[in-house]
């Protein structure tokens, strides 16, 4: 799977010439997380951003996302990575699925993320220094969409404005995700912050990325020029 991942990573790149902050740090020896007990829950991975129904009047400020990303910054999650620990939750969250699973038509895909999380948390002691970027969460990207005029999107829709920095920062945090997630077929996920309807609409995005160990996201970096070519032939209108 990593090689499909590369390989996928490896067909998007294009020459470019975009001024793009990577957001790797190197400070790893100072994350080692707190043990405690968190609750788990399925990520949510839906669109944020401003409602269905607007108000008649914007009144968030209007910024470009690389000017403001260092505002979603927050706190390293801490969470439980004892052994033995995470070898019961993980039995008891998988006795739940056999039971419900067995008596029930219901959505169990809460208790399957959870397993995955667990599964991945086994592994941090080993592969967490690989997560070498700042993270944030739902609670950061909701203040920043709510104070500024952007919003949360599926990268798919975003593809052709990516360039070759933030497609080799996907590949390296591929490469940390296969160390901890044993899914077959599974992918990283990644997410974009672009701004809401504005002048540079489409451009200077936030590149962010899923984490495997529960739920927040590792900021990988932002750019702020946009991609020349595809931006002549795709979006420039003849």
């Amino acid at each position: 799977m990593l090689k499909i991942i590369k390989e996928w990573i490896a067909s998007l790149k294009k020459k470019n010439n975009l001024n793009y902050i990577s957001e790797q740090f190197n400070a790893m020896g100072s994350i080692e997380p707190m043990i405690n007990e968190n609750s788990f829950v399925s990520y949510d991975s839906d669109y944020i951003g401003v409602k269905e129904k607007e108000p008649k009047t914007d009144t968030r400020i209007e910024k470009k996302p690389i000017e403001i990303f260092e505002e979603l910054y927050s706190e390293i999650p801490s969470f439980n990575y004892d052994e033995k620990i995470l070898k019961d939750q993980i039995k008891l969250v998988g006795e739940r699925i056999r039971v419900l699973s067995k008596h029930t038509r219901g959505n169990l895909n809460d208790e399957r993320k959870t397993i995955q999380y667990l599964k991945a948390r086994l592994l941090f002691k080993k592969y967490g220094h690989l997560f070498i970027w700042k993270t944030t969460n739902e609670t950061m990207i909701q203040k920043l969409v709510s104070t500024y005029k952007v919003q949360k999107v599926n990268f798919e829709s975003y593809i052709k404005v990516v360039p070759n920095d933030a497609l080799n920062d996907m590949e390296k945090f591929a490469e940390a995700y296969y160390n901890v997630v044993d899914i077959k077929n599974a992918k990283p996920i990644f997410e974009l912050i672009v701004d809401y309807q504005g002048k540079e609409h489409r451009r200077d995005p936030i590149l962010l990325a899923q984490s495997p160990f529960g739920r927040w996201y590792y900021v990988l970096g932002a750019w702020d020029k946009e991609v020349e070519i595809v931006e002549e032939i795709i979006y420039k209108r003849q």
